[in-house]
């Protein structure tokens, strides 16, 4: 997520005088980070101030995870991995925001409103970001000149595709590999706790 808005302060900014130093920190944030992890000793560390052991295990083991996978050539993979999931992010945003909508905007304005709609997903509110994802994109589409209507009609377009499109997907998926069973036993297990 730092950096996608590296990235998109470079784009948007361009290669002069601000740009470029901030994607550099970003860079350099980065590798100091990957640095820093993978000579990390989990074996002084202590996270005593986690006041749940169930939750302090979880800590560990998720940063032994992250130690592992960034020693050696481990980290390449995932990190190409996760940079091909956000440029595929980016290609249907970009392609509801450009060709569907028509909008003339610029990449670098594109990917700003991508980075702001990303991170209003990321805020804490309501579950899935609503409202604070839908507020903040459009005061980013409005920034750059779309007219209001559009905007609205754009994000709820956007929002579509989030979440009705893979919800469809994945109840196809779901009938397909014998989801009435699940629900059943579902229904099953919960009707024999309730009479315990």
């Amino acid at each position: 997520m730092v950096g996608l808005f590296g990235l998109a302060a470079m784009l948007l900014l361009g290669f002069d005088d601000s740009g470029l130093p901030l994607f550099g920190g970003v860079l350099l944030g980065w590798m100091i980070l990957i640095w820093a992890i993978r000579r990390l000793n989990t074996d002084r560390l202590r996270l005593g101030f986690i006041p749940i052991e169930r939750l302090r295990l979880f800590a560990v083991e998720g940063l032994y995870s992250v130690r592992d996978s960034l020693r050696g050539n481990n980290s390449i993979p995932a990190a190409v991995l996760s940079l091909f999931i956000w440029a595929i992010s980016f290609g249907y945003f970009a392609s509801i925001v450009l060709w569907l909508a028509g909008q003339d905007l610029t990449i670098g304005q594109t990917m700003g409103v991508f980075v702001v709609f990303f991170v209003g997903m990321g805020l804490p509110g309501m579950p899935g970001g609503v409202g604070v994802v839908e507020g903040a994109t459009m005061a980013a589409l409005v920034f750059f000149g779309v007219p209001k209507p559009q905007a609205l009609t754009l994000i709820l377009t956007i929002r579509f595709c989030n979440f009705l499109l893979p919800t469809i997907m994945g109840l196809t998926v779901l009938a397909s590999v014998g989801g009435r069973d699940l629900l059943r036993n579902a229904r099953q297990r919960a009707a024999e706790h309730e009479a315990a």
